[in-house]
C-alpha cells in the first residue's frame, strides 16, 4: 500500500527432497524457502517436476498440501 517500504527478501533454492503429501509420493521435489526476516520467519515451498506446487508451509503452524492431481491431457 501507499507509504509501505519496499523490502528485499531472499529467495533459496534449498535443494531437493521426498515429499508424501494426499495427492501422492513425489521424488526430487525442489524446496524453496522465502525468508522475511527475524520477525516473521520464513515460507517454504515445494514443487514436484510436472506437478508443481505441492506443498506449502508458513510459519510453524500453517501448512497447504495438494489433495489431487490430474495431468493435463
Amino acid at each position: 500500500g501507499e507509504g509501505e517500504e519496499a523490502r528485499e527478501l531472499d529467495i533459496v533454492h534449498d535443494g531437493t527432497c521426498e515429499l508424501e503429501v494426499p495427492a501422492g509420493k513425489y521424488k526430487d521435489a525442489i524446496r524453496i524457502e522465502v525468508k522475511l526476516g527475524e520477525e516473521m520467519g520464513s515460507l517454504k515451498f515445494y514443487f514436484a517436476p510436472k506437478v508443481g506446487l505441492v506443498m506449502g508451509e508458513f510459519g510453524e503452524s500453517r501448512t497447504i498440501k495438494l489433495t489431487k492431481f490430474t495431468p493435463a491431457k
